[in-house]
């Protein structure tokens, strides 16, 4: 019965990573399958065991493609919107992962870093780790959140220019001033500085005098 149910669970799964999706919640599986919190808990266990399912939070569950077994996980950008509606909070990538994506940093950046309106714990999925930044005032930086397409979706970053706000914001997290000004320097021509001059009414003025604006 218990073989059953996993191989009920595993055939869930298939169907999913076939649409193209790789996450879904306790809830959504247990009605699909027909099967009670108990015996879907006992088959998700036995998934988890053999590395083909993680749960960073409680009910989210994330299936591991084939192709990133080795990782453990597959990326955070697959996951990260689905995740954040789980825990019911608006958020955006963003500080040296946004960089990243914008194009403007030299280097990998090792955590995949998350502004959102509550304090969170980090997650450690795989390899990938997912570090949360806390900002009260989303919607004061409404302006500077985009929409950026992913293999599964959309994500919401960071623009540019609300990035170089937050890298000076957070200096802690963007690995000191030195880094800073090398990505600030790659990141300035993608810069709306019409944009930047919006967001910086709601930016502290520190971070305003060290951006020179």
């Amino acid at each position: 019965m218990v073989h059953d149910q996993r191989s009920a669970l595993s055939a869930h799964i298939a169907g999913l990573l076939a649409a193209g999706r790789v996450v879904f919640t306790s809830a959504q599986a247990e009605e699909a399958l027909g099967v009670g919190r108990g015996a879907f808990l006992d088959a998700a266990e036995r998934l988890q065991r053999r590395k083909a399912l993680i749960s960073p939070r409680q009910g989210f569950y994330i299936a591991v493609p084939p192709q990133f077994a080795s990782w453990g996980a597959p990326p955070p950008t697959w996951y990260i919107d689905a995740l954040m509606r789980h825990e019911r909070q608006p958020y955006y990538v963003g500080l040296l992962k946004a960089a990243e994506l914008h194009g403007a940093t030299h280097q990998a950046v090792m955590e995949f870093q998350v502004v959102a309106p509550k304090r969170l714990p980090k997650i450690k999925a795989g390899r990938n780790l997912i570090v949360f930044y806390y900002r009260k005032d989303l919607a004061a930086v409404a302006a500077g959140i985009e929409d950026r397409k992913t293999d599964t979706g959309t994500m919401k970053i960071s623009s540019a220019a609300l990035t170089a706000l937050d890298l000076l914001r957070y200096p802690q997290a963007a690995g000191g001033f030195d880094n800073i000004a090398t990505v600030l320097n790659d990141l300035a021509e993608k810069i709306d500085p019409a944009q930047l001059a919006t967001l910086s009414v709601a930016a502290e003025r520190p971070v305003v005098q060290r951006l020179g604006h």
